[in-house]
């Protein structure tokens, strides 16, 4: 049964007929959307929806209205949304047929489909979001510390378009990544992605098997679910470290291995390496840019904690030495570690509301006339998510 309860702005201000209506819901048996409906048809056009089940001895049916519920408790002329349909239609002497035959009639909550759950007054709302498909933007507070050891706090936005179609048929998910990013304010620094694309895979062959002689033939299967990425256009510009350069990726290509995923593949441990090329850009407008192709590697996991996608984390380390074209003799180490939480506090108009916490670390050696450094970096906000569709694994 399911007690989610729809969750509004407006609740904070109810408190006590929330904990009611709570309480209420909590007693009341629900309708099951995989189970058929017998529909009794009523002079005002309405119908009473039936779902009996019958054991040896017993029999049992389950009640509902057709209609929403309104305010002064009688229902509206506005049919429930997204009911199983009718799989028989009966007469109104249908009741008295089961009262005879001794079957108990209880009121219920009507059905709702996998993903939704209904109130009450027979409303629907949306308890479980697929957050690889949404667009989000949000705003956060991104404090820093300056030069002189003080505390700069700052606010920002966040923002990105995520696309996950896929192909389970095949063993393949398709993951887009588009304009994501992050702006922080009082001093500006940005670090935004044009596009990203992933594919991961759940391979029915072994990806490589070793065959030994010693002691007769034996063979060893190795699974091995490689997919391929790239990333196109990234700019990290944080001039509190970077001393008013600007990171320019212009394109990355790596083979990736999952080395953990789920069965729908939403969740996953990937590992990346593959060559990359980019530049670092200067503030100064008579400094060149310094051009560089490079190898790079990458371990980045995401996860959702439960089926309905309400909280989720992730984390991601990338890693790259760097020789550029005008200095081909000395390599440098560049590295970024994150890791991020995401809760689903609420849902307005069935948009879900989160609140997310990310911790992020960077080092690097490449900047000119600048000691290397590490920089260290925290930032809490809300993101308000559109489109985010039920899990296609609900439906």
């Amino acid at each position: 049964m399911r007690t989610t309860p729809r969750v509004v702005l407006a609740s904070v201000l109810t408190v006590p007929a929330l904990a009611l209506s709570l309480c209420a819901r909590a007693d009341t048996p629900e309708m099951d959307y995989d189970k058929p409906v017998v529909c009794i048809s009523q002079p005002d056009g309405k119908f009473i929806r039936l779902q009996c089940t019958e054991e040896p001895g017993s029999c049992r049916c389950l009640r509902s209205g057709s209609n929403i519920i309104g305010a002064d408790g009688k229902p509206t002329d506005k049919f429930m949304e997204r009911t199983n349909s009718c799989s028989e239609y009966k007469d109104p002497a249908f009741l008295d047929t089961l009262a005879q035959a001794g079957c108990r009639v209880e009121d219920a909550i009507a059905d709702a489909p996998p993903g939704y759950a209904r109130d009450e007054n027979g409303r629907l709302f949306q308890i479980a979001f697929d957050m690889g498909n949404r667009f989000y933007i949000g705003g956060r507070w991104n404090p820093v510390f300056d030069q002189d050891g003080k505390v700069l706090g700052r606010g920002g936005v966040d923002f990105g378009l995520r696309i996950s179609d896929d192909e389970l048929w095949d063993g393949k998910r398709h993951r887009h990544r588009v304009l994501e990013g992050q702006v922080s304010f009082a001093p500006v620094d940005f670090d935004i992605l044009l596009w990203r694309y992933d594919l991961g895979a759940r391979r029915d062959e072994p990806g490589v098997w070793v065959t030994t002689f010693i002691g007769g033939p034996r063979r060893f299967d190795f699974d091995l679910d490689v997919g391929w990425g790239m990333r196109m256009l990234r700019a990290n510009y944080h001039p509190l470290r970077s001393e008013n350069y600007t990171d320019l990726e212009n394109l990355w290509i790596y083979p990736s291995v999952e080395v953990y995923h789920n069965k729908n593949l939403a969740n996953y441990l990937r590992i990346a390496v593959g060559p990359a090329c980019g530049e670092l850009l200067s503030g100064d407008a008579d400094d060149d840019a310094r051009f560089s192709i490079y190898p790079q590697a990458a371990v980045d996991a995401e996860f959702g904690l439960d089926d309905a996608g309400l909280f989720g984390l992730g984390f991601s380390a990338t890693g790259s030495a760097r020789a550029y074209v005008d200095d081909y003799d000395t390599w440098y180490r560049v590295a970024e570690a994150s890791a991020w939480t995401e809760w689903i506090l609420l849902a307005l108009n069935d948009q879900p509301i989160a609140l997310f916490l990310q911790g992020t670390a960077g080092y690097r050696e490449d900047i000119p006339d600048a000691p290397a450094d590490l920089e260290l970096r925290a930032m809490a906000g809300l993101r308000f998510s559109f489109w985010a569709p039920v899990p296609e694994d609900m439906n």
